[in-house]
């Protein structure tokens, strides 16, 4: 009957949750999905001149199991068992695609596109609120010092390299040609399911720099300054404080 959801798994970590009887009508019930990281973009500065968007070089590389969709739902499930214990959670796991589009531009107050088999399955489930996050695109800017740096716009999760730009660490006087910043830009909905209708809306563009002399690598490349393992733990990392700062905003403590 859920399509859509046919291949969406209930989190490990929601299932003692699962378990538990309803909670009382008074008493909210959250789902939680994140379409924001089935990708991750690495996004290559390039200097010429262009469209807003700019001419940076760009490739989008799948995310495997939608590990990081899965540590956005976590994180918020762990946001909310601390603020609200009382709340029905329904983790809801990646997909393969975007169960929900055209919210770029979402307010507060607008009205979301559930499709039919969505709205069924969380009313099935009881849910008086989704808690959403997904992809939302802005100018690249990085902040440094007393300024930032970056051009053209990037959406969701990924790295943006710099192969040109020379950096000088304040106080130090260490100079070092180009940077690597990974970045999460994102958008966080709460969504009343019975009316559809978005409740609150906060944009997230967080990011960080880092450089060769940061770090104890002799490369010089910038994209080396990081090790795979590392490159991955500060994508959870951005996401999950982002999150751990967003969600009491979207949803108070009752």
């Amino acid at each position: 009957m859920f399509q859509r959801l046919a291949g969406a798994l209930l989190l490990a970590a929601s299932l003692a949750a699962a378990a538990q009887p309803a909670p009382p009508a008074a008493t909210p019930s959250f789902a939680i999905y994140s379409q924001m990281a089935r990708e991750v973009s690495l996004v290559r500065f390039q200097k010429a001149t262009g469209s807003r968007l700019g001419n940076n070089l760009r490739e989008r590389i799948p995310v495997q199991q939608g590990a990081l969709d899965t540590v956005a739902v976590m994180a918020a499930g762990k946001v909310l068992r601390q603020s609200s214990p009382a709340a029905g959670l329904w983790l809801v796991g990646p997909t393969d695609e975007d169960l929900f589009d055209g919210l770029q531009n979402a307010a507060e107050g607008s009205k979301v596109e559930f499709p039919a088999d969505i709205a069924a399955a969380l009313r099935e489930r009881g849910s008086t609120h989704l808690l959403l996050f997904t992809r939302h695109r802005a100018d690249a800017s990085f902040p440094i010092a007393y300024t930032s740096i970056g051009t053209g716009q990037i959406d969701g999760l990924g790295f943006y390299i710099d192969y040109q730009t020379e950096l000088v660490r304040v106080g130090a006087g260490v100079a070092s040609k180009g940077f690597l910043a990974p970045f999460a830009y994102f958008r966080s909905i709460l969504v009343d399911v019975a009316t559809q209708r978005i409740l609150q809306s906060k944009k997230s563009t967080v990011s960080g720099v880092t450089t060769s002399s940061d770090t104890k690598v002799s490369s010089i490349n910038p994209w080396n300054a990081l090790t795979a393992d590392q490159k991955a733990a500060v994508l959870r990392q951005l996401v999950e404080r982002e999150i751990a700062r967003v969600v009491p905003l979207l949803v108070p403590k009752p």
